[in-house]
């Protein structure tokens, strides 16, 4: 695990409110959380179908949370490394920590990673990024 907080492009998240531009909920992590102090997820559809996962309730447009971390971690069977965002909402006074995988590294053309349009973004990133090899 490396913390990356201090990274480009986290930095200007971090522990800063941040606002939903998407569609989406608060759901039960479908599988084992990363951190166990952080058992749900934030999904808007692009990681999974919403169908398929255990909802717990709608977010609405224009929500406000907070990205309290951002680590990369390396997959135990893959040997790939994930970027999760570590975060928190209170919906209904009652305040619910996240996780959510984003970005990726672009392998093939260079050791760069690429984030998608995410959920509190107007539009994504027109740049990579290099982050530290774990």
């Amino acid at each position: 695990m490396l913390d990356v907080s201090k990274e480009e492009p986290f930095v200007e998240l971090i522990n800063k409110q941040l606002t939903t531009k998407k569609r989406c909920v608060l759901a039960k992590n479908p599988g084992l959380p990363i951190k166990d102090s952080h058992p749900y997820i934030i999904e808007d559809g692009s990681s999974y179908r919403i169908e398929d996962i255990e909802i717990i309730k709608e977010i609405p447009l224009a929500s406000n949370f907070t990205i309290q971390s951002v680590e990369l971690h390396k997959g135990a069977v893959s040997g790939a490394t994930i970027c999760y965002v570590f975060g928190s909402i209170t919906l209904e006074n009652e305040t619910y920590p996240f996780c959510v995988s984003w970005g990726r590294k672009n392998a093939i053309e260079n050791s760069n990673w690429v984030f998608p349009q995410s959920f509190w973004q107007e539009k994504e990133y027109d740049q990579e990024f290099s982050l530290p090899e774990l």
